[in-house]
């Protein structure tokens, strides 16, 4: 034996220890420490220096870091209608009881609603249809005899409202032939 040269020492691991306290992420590890270094050209440590597991979290820290879901309230009263007829609109909204926390769900619900009210016609205004109003009488005659004309005329008496019909478009007005009768000569200047 040649003095000065040292033998190959393998390396070697210790003992697992024992498993860690459960984390909030569902995972626990335990450790083995290396308990004798390779050298003089040993082998190397094979394996794993650390184990990693699942594990279900049980203390009181982590309930309060576990995902959280949004959590949403009631809807409130609708609002009042913004008319009392003729069509209006009315809302209402709800809250957010609880943010998600820790990537719980997201809160993907709408927090207001708006919907159609009052549709029902106006008191006193329901729709009204146009009507005409019955001819004037007719004016004087433009001469006594030998021809001439006279008009009458009328108007509408109830305009249409809310809706209703429009009046047909037809003759405010209407002329007529009068004292058509020849002129007596004897009259004559």
């Amino acid at each position: 034996s040649c003095s000065g040269l040292q033998l190959p020492i393998d390396c070697e691991f210790a003992e697992w220890g024992d498993w860690d306290d459960c984390e909030c992420s569902g995972t626990h590890q335990r450790y083995r420490p290396i308990a004798q270094r390779a050298q003089a050209g040993g082998r190397l440590c094979s394996g794993s220096q650390r184990l990693v597991e699942s594990c279900n979290p049980q203390s009181a820290e982590c309930s309060a870091t576990l995902a959280v879901n949004c959590v949403m309230g009631d809807w409130g009263d609708w609002s009042f209608c913004t008319k009392t007829c003729q069509g209006g609109q009315q809302d209402r909204t709800r809250d957010i009881l609880r943010q998600p926390e820790n990537g719980g769900e997201v809160c993907d619900s709408s927090l207001g609603e708006t919907r159609v009210c009052s549709v029902e016609d106006c008191p006193g205004e329901e729709p009204m249809d146009c009507h005409w109003g019955s001819w004037f009488g007719w004016a004087e005659c433009t001469a006594t005899c030998g021809g001439g004309e006279q008009h009458r005329t009328r108007v509408i008496e109830v305009a249409a409202k809310y809706g209703g019909r429009l009046c047909e478009s037809t003759n405010t007005a209407e002329r007529a032939e009068c004292a058509v009768e020849a002129c007596d000569p004897t009259y004559a200047d």
